[in-house]
């Protein structure tokens, strides 16, 4: 899978259709699901930039942030868990995570 594959498939298959973190995990979890071993780097990429996101809906703190950073937390948390299976350690991407996605 390309980058800009990834990138399509999260952000408009999953993330546009989906309003509630939940279901944006499970489907980001189906997604990741069906790559293999060789699609690290794209995973790797893309996480990346999911957690730069949420760096910066921290460091705006405007109206929407709350809501932006559950939904990219739910996008980056089955990343996370992908690589780590696939033997990547991103310890530092977890620093990125919302404490709890239930904090309001």
């Amino acid at each position: 899978m390309t980058f800009s594959d990834l990138e399509h498939c999260v952000y408009e298959d999953v993330l546009q259709l989906n309003e509630d973190p939940a279901a944006i995990e499970a489907q980001v979890s189906k997604l990741l699901n069906g790559l293999n071993h060789g699609d690290i780097f794209v995973v790797c990429r893309l996480a990346r930039d999911i957690a730069g996101g949420i760096a910066r809906e921290f460091a705006f703190e405007d109206g929407d942030m709350v809501e932006v950073v559950r939904k990219l937390g739910a996008i980056l948390k089955p990343m996370i868990d992908w690589l780590e299976r696939h033997g990547v350690n991103w310890r530092s991407l977890q620093m990125a995570m919302p404490i709890s996605n239930s904090r309001e």
